[in-house]
Protein backbone atom coordinates (compact mmCIF):
# COMPACT_ATOMS: atom_id res chain seq x y z
CA UNK A 1 0.00 0.00 0.00
CA UNK A 2 2.53 2.51 0.98
CA UNK A 3 4.58 1.88 -2.58
CA UNK A 4 1.55 2.44 -4.38
CA UNK A 5 1.19 5.91 -2.49
CA UNK A 6 4.58 6.46 -3.16
CA UNK A 7 4.54 5.51 -7.00
CA UNK A 8 1.28 7.34 -7.64
CA UNK A 9 0.99 10.17 -5.23
CA UNK A 10 -1.60 12.25 -6.67
CA UNK A 11 -3.80 9.06 -7.28
CA UNK A 12 -3.83 7.33 -3.99
CA UNK A 13 -4.15 8.66 -0.11
CA UNK A 14 -3.60 6.34 2.62
CA UNK A 15 -5.34 6.81 5.92
CA UNK A 16 -3.83 5.14 8.89
CA UNK A 17 -5.93 4.67 12.27
CA UNK A 18 -5.03 5.75 15.49
CA UNK A 19 -5.20 2.33 16.87
CA UNK A 20 -3.29 -0.99 15.74
CA UNK A 21 -3.86 -4.76 15.75
CA UNK A 22 -3.15 -6.87 19.46
CA UNK A 23 -0.29 -7.77 17.65
CA UNK A 24 1.62 -11.42 15.73
CA UNK A 25 3.07 -13.53 18.06
CA UNK A 26 4.45 -16.32 16.16
CA UNK A 27 8.13 -17.13 15.10
CA UNK A 28 8.85 -14.23 12.69
CA UNK A 29 11.05 -12.25 15.45
CA UNK A 30 10.96 -9.06 12.78
CA UNK A 31 7.33 -9.36 12.50
CA UNK A 32 5.85 -9.29 15.86
CA UNK A 33 3.92 -7.03 17.68
CA UNK A 34 0.76 -4.58 16.67
CA UNK A 35 0.21 -4.07 13.09
CA UNK A 36 -0.98 -0.88 11.38
CA UNK A 37 -4.81 -0.92 10.08
CA UNK A 38 -4.87 1.13 6.90
CA UNK A 39 -6.91 1.86 4.05
CA UNK A 40 -6.11 3.33 0.16
CA UNK A 41 -8.53 6.18 -1.75
CA UNK A 42 -8.51 6.11 -5.43
CA UNK A 43 -8.62 9.28 -7.44
CA UNK A 44 -7.36 12.29 -8.65
CA UNK A 45 -6.15 14.66 -5.62
CA UNK A 46 -7.42 17.99 -5.62
CA UNK A 47 -10.90 16.60 -7.57
CA UNK A 48 -14.15 17.08 -5.98
CA UNK A 49 -15.84 13.72 -6.01
CA UNK A 50 -18.38 13.89 -3.04
CA UNK A 51 -21.02 13.45 -5.22
CA UNK A 52 -20.00 10.47 -6.51
CA UNK A 53 -21.04 6.84 -5.54
CA UNK A 54 -18.54 5.19 -2.99
CA UNK A 55 -17.39 1.76 -3.56
CA UNK A 56 -15.31 -0.47 -0.52
CA UNK A 57 -12.93 -3.71 -1.83
CA UNK A 58 -11.96 -5.68 1.36
CA UNK A 59 -9.92 -8.79 1.59
CA UNK A 60 -8.25 -11.36 4.10
CA UNK A 61 -10.54 -10.50 7.40
CA UNK A 62 -9.71 -14.75 7.61
CA UNK A 63 -6.41 -15.25 7.62
CA UNK A 64 -5.81 -18.79 6.08
CA UNK A 65 -7.56 -17.24 2.88
CA UNK A 66 -4.17 -15.78 1.25
CA UNK A 67 -4.54 -15.13 -2.10
CA UNK A 68 -7.10 -13.22 -1.26
CA UNK A 69 -4.91 -9.55 -0.80
CA UNK A 70 -3.37 -10.09 -4.30
CA UNK A 71 -6.38 -9.45 -5.79
CA UNK A 72 -6.77 -6.40 -3.93
CA UNK A 73 -3.72 -5.47 -4.87
CA UNK A 74 -3.70 -6.59 -8.90
CA UNK A 75 -7.09 -4.57 -9.04
CA UNK A 76 -4.82 -1.82 -7.23
CA UNK A 77 -2.63 -1.52 -9.93
CA UNK A 78 -4.67 -1.54 -12.93
CA UNK A 79 -6.54 1.11 -11.69
CA UNK A 80 -3.63 2.93 -11.11
CA UNK A 81 -1.30 1.97 -13.85
CA UNK A 82 -3.98 2.72 -16.56
CA UNK A 83 -5.43 6.04 -15.40
CA UNK A 84 -4.95 8.35 -18.35
CA UNK A 85 -7.44 11.17 -19.12
CA UNK A 86 -5.91 12.33 -22.52
CA UNK A 87 -5.47 8.29 -24.10
CA UNK A 88 -7.24 7.32 -26.94
CA UNK A 89 -7.64 3.55 -25.81
CA UNK A 90 -10.96 2.57 -25.01
CA UNK A 91 -9.58 0.48 -22.03
CA UNK A 92 -7.52 3.06 -20.52
CA UNK A 93 -10.83 5.27 -20.86
CA UNK A 94 -12.52 2.82 -19.30
CA UNK A 95 -10.41 2.69 -16.26
CA UNK A 96 -10.24 6.59 -16.01
CA UNK A 97 -13.19 7.18 -15.60
CA UNK A 98 -14.09 4.50 -13.18
CA UNK A 99 -11.36 6.39 -10.78
CA UNK A 100 -12.52 9.87 -11.90
CA UNK A 101 -16.65 8.94 -11.17
CA UNK A 102 -16.33 6.81 -8.23
CA UNK A 103 -15.03 6.88 -4.73
CA UNK A 104 -13.23 3.75 -4.53
CA UNK A 105 -11.36 2.55 -1.16
CA UNK A 106 -9.41 -0.23 -1.07
CA UNK A 107 -8.22 -3.25 2.09
CA UNK A 108 -5.81 -5.47 0.79
CA UNK A 109 -5.38 -6.74 4.26
CA UNK A 110 -8.45 -6.62 7.12
CA UNK A 111 -6.81 -8.81 9.42
CA UNK A 112 -2.85 -8.59 9.18
CA UNK A 113 -1.83 -10.78 12.88
CA UNK A 114 -3.75 -13.70 11.84
CA UNK A 115 -2.58 -13.40 7.91
CA UNK A 116 1.40 -13.44 9.31
CA UNK A 117 0.34 -16.11 11.21
CA UNK A 118 -1.24 -18.07 8.57
CA UNK A 119 1.94 -18.07 6.10
CA UNK A 120 4.28 -18.33 8.70
CA UNK A 121 3.06 -20.43 11.55
CA UNK A 122 -0.19 -22.33 11.08
CA UNK A 123 -1.70 -22.64 7.86
CA UNK A 124 -4.94 -22.77 8.76
CA UNK A 125 -5.23 -20.04 11.07
CA UNK A 126 -8.81 -18.45 10.29
CA UNK A 127 -9.02 -15.69 13.29
CA UNK A 128 -6.97 -12.81 14.60
CA UNK A 129 -4.53 -13.25 16.97
CA UNK A 130 -5.31 -11.72 20.16
CA UNK A 131 -5.81 -13.47 23.45
CA UNK A 132 -9.20 -13.90 24.64
CA UNK A 133 -9.73 -12.84 28.49
CA UNK A 134 -9.44 -15.17 30.94
CA UNK A 135 -9.13 -17.78 28.30
CA UNK A 136 -6.09 -19.92 26.66
CA UNK A 137 -7.51 -19.55 23.39
CA UNK A 138 -6.70 -17.24 20.87
CA UNK A 139 -8.79 -15.14 18.35
CA UNK A 140 -11.51 -13.60 17.55
CA UNK A 141 -13.33 -14.67 13.49
CA UNK A 142 -13.50 -11.01 12.34
CA UNK A 143 -16.48 -11.85 9.63
CA UNK A 144 -18.68 -12.63 12.89
CA UNK A 145 -17.49 -9.39 14.82
CA UNK A 146 -19.98 -7.23 12.96
CA UNK A 147 -23.27 -5.47 14.53
CA UNK A 148 -25.80 -7.46 12.80
CA UNK A 149 -27.32 -10.81 14.46
CA UNK A 150 -24.20 -11.08 16.49
CA UNK A 151 -24.15 -14.72 18.60
CA UNK A 152 -21.65 -15.08 21.51
CA UNK A 153 -20.07 -18.42 21.20
CA UNK A 154 -17.41 -20.83 22.51
CA UNK A 155 -13.66 -18.95 22.39
CA UNK A 156 -12.39 -22.45 21.19
CA UNK A 157 -14.34 -22.08 18.23
CA UNK A 158 -13.42 -21.09 14.36
CA UNK A 159 -16.12 -19.02 14.44
CA UNK A 160 -15.79 -16.94 17.73
CA UNK A 161 -17.20 -13.91 16.90
CA UNK A 162 -15.58 -12.04 20.62
CA UNK A 163 -17.07 -10.90 23.00
CA UNK A 164 -19.30 -8.42 21.83
CA UNK A 165 -19.68 -6.65 18.46
CA UNK A 166 -17.23 -4.57 17.36
CA UNK A 167 -14.61 -5.86 19.91
CA UNK A 168 -11.91 -6.25 17.23
CA UNK A 169 -9.96 -3.08 15.70
CA UNK A 170 -9.45 -4.99 12.70
CA UNK A 171 -13.36 -4.97 12.28
CA UNK A 172 -13.66 -1.48 13.72
CA UNK A 173 -11.33 -0.70 10.83
CA UNK A 174 -13.84 -1.87 8.03
CA UNK A 175 -16.79 -0.38 9.66
CA UNK A 176 -14.87 2.96 10.11
CA UNK A 177 -14.31 3.70 6.45
CA UNK A 178 -18.82 3.46 5.75
CA UNK A 179 -18.91 5.91 9.22
CA UNK A 180 -16.41 8.13 7.34
CA UNK A 181 -17.48 7.87 3.56
CA UNK A 182 -21.36 8.04 3.55
CA UNK A 183 -21.30 8.00 -0.82
CA UNK A 184 -20.20 4.07 0.32
CA UNK A 185 -23.18 2.24 -1.96
CA UNK A 186 -21.68 -0.99 -2.69
CA UNK A 187 -18.94 -3.45 -0.81
CA UNK A 188 -17.18 -6.54 -1.79
CA UNK A 189 -15.71 -9.26 0.66
CA UNK A 190 -13.39 -11.28 -1.12
CA UNK A 191 -13.17 -15.19 0.34
CA UNK A 192 -11.98 -18.59 -0.26
CA UNK A 193 -13.41 -20.88 -1.38
CA UNK A 194 -16.36 -21.73 -3.50
CA UNK A 195 -16.70 -20.32 -6.89
CA UNK A 196 -19.39 -18.32 -5.61
CA UNK A 197 -20.96 -14.77 -5.46
CA UNK A 198 -23.39 -14.16 -2.57
CA UNK A 199 -25.75 -11.84 -1.82
CA UNK A 200 -27.01 -11.26 2.00
CA UNK A 201 -28.90 -13.62 3.39
CA UNK A 202 -32.86 -12.98 3.95
CA UNK A 203 -33.95 -10.46 1.08
CA UNK A 204 -36.24 -12.81 -0.98
CA UNK A 205 -38.58 -10.17 0.19
CA UNK A 206 -37.11 -6.97 -0.52
CA UNK A 207 -37.58 -4.83 -3.31
CA UNK A 208 -33.64 -4.77 -3.74
CA UNK A 209 -33.68 -8.50 -4.74
CA UNK A 210 -33.91 -8.56 -8.55
CA UNK A 211 -31.07 -5.26 -8.56
CA UNK A 212 -29.03 -7.57 -6.41
CA UNK A 213 -29.40 -10.28 -9.43
CA UNK A 214 -28.61 -8.41 -12.20
CA UNK A 215 -25.46 -6.93 -10.21
CA UNK A 216 -24.42 -10.79 -9.35
CA UNK A 217 -24.91 -11.74 -13.38
CA UNK A 218 -22.84 -8.69 -14.70
CA UNK A 219 -19.90 -9.56 -11.97
CA UNK A 220 -20.39 -13.55 -13.36
CA UNK A 221 -20.74 -12.69 -16.56
CA UNK A 222 -17.20 -10.44 -15.65
CA UNK A 223 -15.47 -12.99 -14.38
CA UNK A 224 -16.41 -16.05 -16.59
CA UNK A 225 -14.99 -13.97 -19.51
CA UNK A 226 -11.00 -14.03 -17.90
CA UNK A 227 -11.38 -18.18 -18.52
CA UNK A 228 -14.40 -19.70 -18.34
CA UNK A 229 -15.09 -20.50 -14.56
CA UNK A 230 -18.68 -19.61 -13.64
CA UNK A 231 -19.37 -18.51 -10.23
CA UNK A 232 -22.65 -19.23 -9.06
CA UNK A 233 -25.02 -16.78 -7.78
CA UNK A 234 -26.24 -17.23 -4.64
CA UNK A 235 -27.82 -15.77 -1.69
CA UNK A 236 -25.90 -16.07 2.06
CA UNK A 237 -25.86 -18.41 4.80
CA UNK A 238 -24.38 -16.56 7.16
CA UNK A 239 -26.13 -14.30 9.64
CA UNK A 240 -24.30 -13.75 12.65
CA UNK A 241 -21.93 -11.21 12.80
CA UNK A 242 -20.98 -11.25 8.95
CA UNK A 243 -19.89 -8.21 7.03
CA UNK A 244 -22.38 -8.69 4.25
CA UNK A 245 -25.43 -8.99 6.33
CA UNK A 246 -24.07 -5.45 8.19
CA UNK A 247 -23.74 -3.44 5.49
CA UNK A 248 -27.39 -3.95 3.80
CA UNK A 249 -29.15 -4.20 6.78
CA UNK A 250 -27.64 -1.76 9.49
CA UNK A 251 -25.89 0.50 6.37
CA UNK A 252 -28.59 0.45 3.43
CA UNK A 253 -25.10 -0.65 1.45
CA UNK A 254 -25.17 -3.49 -1.28
CA UNK A 255 -22.88 -5.60 -0.11
CA UNK A 256 -21.19 -8.99 -1.56
CA UNK A 257 -19.01 -11.67 -0.57
CA UNK A 258 -16.95 -13.05 -3.61
CA UNK A 259 -15.71 -17.05 -2.29
CA UNK A 260 -13.36 -17.77 -4.74
CA UNK A 261 -11.26 -21.09 -5.91
CA UNK A 262 -11.86 -24.26 -4.45
CA UNK A 263 -8.36 -23.87 -2.03
CA UNK A 264 -7.44 -22.09 0.89
CA UNK A 265 -4.21 -21.60 -1.03
CA UNK A 266 -4.06 -22.43 -4.12
CA UNK A 267 -0.61 -23.44 -6.20
CA UNK A 268 0.66 -20.25 -7.93
CA UNK A 269 -0.85 -20.73 -11.53
CA UNK A 270 -3.94 -21.21 -10.36
CA UNK A 271 -3.47 -18.02 -7.78
CA UNK A 272 -3.14 -16.38 -10.84
CA UNK A 273 -5.97 -17.42 -12.85
CA UNK A 274 -8.23 -16.22 -9.85
CA UNK A 275 -6.65 -13.11 -9.28
CA UNK A 276 -7.50 -11.85 -13.11
CA UNK A 277 -11.40 -13.40 -13.19
CA UNK A 278 -11.71 -11.98 -9.29
CA UNK A 279 -10.19 -8.92 -10.97
CA UNK A 280 -12.76 -8.48 -13.24
CA UNK A 281 -15.44 -8.81 -11.14
CA UNK A 282 -14.45 -6.23 -8.57
CA UNK A 283 -13.58 -4.16 -11.56
CA UNK A 284 -17.62 -5.02 -13.15
CA UNK A 285 -18.34 -3.70 -9.47
CA UNK A 286 -17.02 -0.30 -10.28
CA UNK A 287 -18.69 0.04 -13.32
CA UNK A 288 -22.29 -0.72 -11.40
CA UNK A 289 -21.52 2.03 -9.23
CA UNK A 290 -20.64 4.72 -11.91
CA UNK A 291 -23.67 4.34 -13.08
CA UNK A 292 -25.41 4.25 -10.03
CA UNK A 293 -28.25 6.94 -9.52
Amino acid sequence: MLALAKAYPNLVSITTRDYKTSGYDGKVQELKGPAALRYMKFGKKGQDKSDNPGVLLIASPHAREVMQPMIMLEVSQQLLANYGPHSDDPAVQDITSLMDYTDIYIVPVSNPDGLNFALYDDPMWRKTRCQISGSEHYGVDCNRNYDYHWEQKDPAENTYGGPYPFSEPETRNIASIVEEHANIKFVCDFHSRGNQIRRPAGIEDKDDLEYFKSIQDRMQAAIKASRGQEYDKIDSKVVNGASDDYFYFKKGIFAFVIENGTQYKPMLPEALEIVKECSEGAKELLRVAKEYG
